[in-house]
């Protein structure tokens, strides 16, 4: 990249204000959630916030239309695999849109053939997304730690991966998945006294 171009990707998100706060907000969400499950355990603190607090966050009906707006976008892509999306990322996305009743239409799932999927980009098959989904684990609140690895691999992205894609398609696919992963770390952390006080009572 010369410089010319890394100022032209930062004048087009900067100059897009409503975009630019959101993806700040990301980042810095993602950072205090870090601290905050980090102090369950240095590993698997994503995982054993969600044991803890899933099932009160997957009774949230926001939560629940905000996991929906990822879900709906197709798996996201790996940075540090050339984008294609990890098989968590892959069984987290197909359970939430064949397993959790999340669709517009009473819960119908959409065609994947009609998502902007790693796998039709590339000319390949599609996955069996229902046997993808069958793989994810299924405790209470699953629906909300799917969301949450897919959040995390969006925040990852950000951070590891390019953040110059300015081709139209694509920078509205990422504008729009950065804004729903942004809404659900803001609810949670909005949420979370009350989760704590809940859980306490």
């Amino acid at each position: 990249m010369r410089a010319e171009e890394l100022i032209h990707v930062r004048e087009t998100i900067t100059g897009d204000p409503e975009y630019y706060e959101v993806l700040r907000n990301l980042c810095v969400d993602y950072m205090w959630l870090e601290g905050y499950w980090g102090q369950c355990s240095e590993r698997g603190g994503i995982d054993r916030f969600c044991q803890r607090f899933g099932e009160y966050y997957w009774d949230l009906k926001e939560l629940k239309r905000r996991a929906w707006e990822l879900a709906k976008q197709g798996c996201v892509g790996n940075s540090k695999c050339g984008y294609e999306p990890t098989d968590e990322v892959i069984k987290a996305t197909m359970f939430l849109v064949h397993r959790c009743g999340l669709g517009d239409r009473g819960g119908e799932a959409p065609d994947c053939g009609a998502m902007i999927c790693y796998r039709t980009r590339r000319g390949l098959d599609l996955c069996d997304a229902e046997q993808q989904a069958n793989k994810w684990s299924t405790p209470a609140g699953s629906g909300f730690r799917a969301a949450m690895y897919i959040v995390r691999q969006i925040r990852h992205n950000l951070f590891h991966g390019r953040k110059t894609e300015l081709e139209p398609e694509q920078f509205k696919r990422n504008r729009e998945l950065i804004t729903a992963a942004q809404h659900i770390t803001s609810l949670v952390i909005d949420a979370l006294v009350d989760a704590e006080d809940t859980l306490a009572g």
